[in-house]
């Protein structure tokens, strides 16, 4: 029987897995969520200008369009509130999707370099959806693909580091059977 652990604990605390330690995983973290691209071609800071160009754009044809209709500055300040609240979704889907994922990447690429580790297990958070049953995670939590166990994938499975937009699943450790034997 394979032993399995969460690779963050707390504020993104590790514990040394046999030859990767603390360092080496934040340097992970650090690669994984800035310089990692994703499948859209972008990076993290890439992303971020996007949207903060898009954002500028939507608050300046705000401005715009209040000034030449001759509207009183505090209609157009809560106006240019409105696009803001309006596209505060984007801000957090995506800091939580790179963060996530970030995290993901790191955990998987501190497993491929591990020596005691022989698998991660994606473990789905369903935190209240009503249609999580339909999410990516929750079918590869509990599919057994590799005959490896329910959720259980090589480190280096692509699909599992980011199933979907907003997935709050975390990769936890499986160990070889001689890490469990001498833990």
């Amino acid at each position: 029987m394979a032993l399995s652990f969460s690779a963050f604990l707390g504020a993104g605390s590790i514990l040394t897995l046999g030859n990767i330690s603390l360092n080496t995983y934040r340097r992970y973290v650090r690669t994984s969520v800035f310089e990692r691209v994703g499948n859209d071609g972008k990076t993290l800071n890439d992303r971020i200008w996007q949207f903060a160009g898009d954002l500028r754009s939507s608050i300046a044809n705000t401005v715009r369009r209040g000034a030449l209709q001759g509207r009183q500055v505090t209609d157009i300040q809560r106006e240019v509130k409105k696009t803001y609240d309006n596209e505060r979704w984007k801000i957090d889907r995506l800091i939580e999707t790179e963060t996530m994922t970030g995290y993901r990447e790191a955990t998987a690429l501190g497993a491929e370099n591990s020596d005691v580790v022989k698998g991660v297990r994606i473990v789905d958070h369903p935190d209240g959806h009503s249609h999580h049953q339909t999410h990516e995670c929750y079918k590869y939590a509990r599919a057994d693909e590799h005959g490896m166990g329910k959720g259980v994938y090589p480190p280096g499975t692509q699909k599992i580091l980011q199933p979907h937009p907003n997935c709050r699943a975390t990769l936890h450790y499986v160990l070889t059977e001689e890490a469990t034997e001498n833990a």
